[in-house]
């Protein structure tokens, strides 16, 4: 039996082949498995310290951040700081759902993401747990609002160099995947 042909998960399809509904999915899931792969080596290489986590906390931190819909949280808290313009929002069709009237904290982002009632002290642990991890390696950091419950949740220079390493990466990725513009 021939030994089966290992290529890289998204590559462009023979000209011979119609993208269907079918292809576009496995481009699109290949080209999430090679972010999800970026995310990965983006943190080891730029965040997390080369030697192996000593404590049971860092550990728990690293596997929380490495953790690839905490790329997605990181990513709305970075977009809400000021460390990103208004010019650079409005140029890719988004506007700031927190503002000094209404501050982004664990409980506020909770209630954002939560799906429904019932799940919104679930979510509020898990973004808790997401900001303790990103505070950890200095990506974010909590500053107490005077007359605001909870602390305010604010992206690091190091969030944002992050972040922009990772932009252009990931738009390669996207590009290579089959029918993207």
């Amino acid at each position: 039996m021939p030994t089966p042909e290992v290529v890289d998960p998204v590559v462009s399809p023979p000209s011979e082949v119609t993208q269907t509904a079918s292809t576009d999915a496995l481009a699109m899931l290949g080209a999430i498995a090679q972010t999800h792969a970026l995310w990965e080596a983006v943190l080891k290489t730029n965040v997390f310290p080369p030697a192996p986590s000593k404590t049971k906390d860092e550990r728990a931190a690293r596997k929380t951040l490495s953790s690839p819909q905490n790329l997605t949280l990181l990513g709305l808290i970075w977009r809400e700081s000021d460390l990103i313009s208004e010019a650079e929002l409005r140029a890719v069709g988004f506007c700031r759902a927190f503002s000094c009237h209404s501050p982004l904290n664990c409980h506020a982002l909770a209630k954002r993401l939560a799906e429904d009632i019932e799940s919104l002290a679930r979510t509020q642990k898990r973004v808790e747990t997401l900001v303790s991890a990103a505070e950890m390696f200095g990506l974010v950091s909590r500053i107490r609002t005077a007359g605001c419950a909870g602390n305010e949740i604010r992206a690091t220079t190091a969030l944002h160099q992050l972040m922009a390493r990772l932009g252009p990466q990931l738009r390669a990725i996207l590009a290579r995947a089959p029918g993207v513009q």
